[in-house]
C-alpha cells in the first residue's frame, strides 16, 4: 500500500483547529469513511457523490498511532479538489 501523506494544512483553516489539531502535515490517510485509501484512490474517495457538505471520518496514521478524525467535506473554491474541515 502506498499511503497518501498530507503535505499542507492551512494554519488558519478549520482542519488545523483543535488540540491536538484535526489534521497535520505528515499525517498519512489510510481510510476515508471506512474505505481503504492510497495515493491512487484518495482523491476519488474524497470527491465521491454526497461528500461535499457532508460529515465523514478520515483514518490517519500520525507518528505511529492510528486516529479517526471527524471531518466536514467542503468544496475548495480555488482548486478542483475538495477541502476538509476537521470537526
Amino acid at each position: 500500500m502506498h499511503p497518501c501523506t498530507i503535505i499542507f494544512v492551512s494554519p488558519a483553516g478549520p482542519a488545523a483547529e483543535g488540540d491536538p489539531p484535526g489534521l497535520m502535515v505528515g499525517d498519512e490517510v489510510v481510510a476515508v469513511d471506512g474505505v481503504e485509501a492510497n495515493k491512487d484512490n484518495v482523491v476519488g474517495l474524497l470527491k465521491s457523490d454526497g461528500h461535499v457538505g457532508g460529515v465523514g471520518c478520515l483514518r490517519v496514521r500520525r507518528r505511529g498511532a492510528v486516529l479517526d478524525v471527524p471531518v466536514r467535506y467542503a468544496q475548495n473554491s480555488c482548486a478542483p479538489n475538495p477541502g476538509l474541515h476537521a470537526l
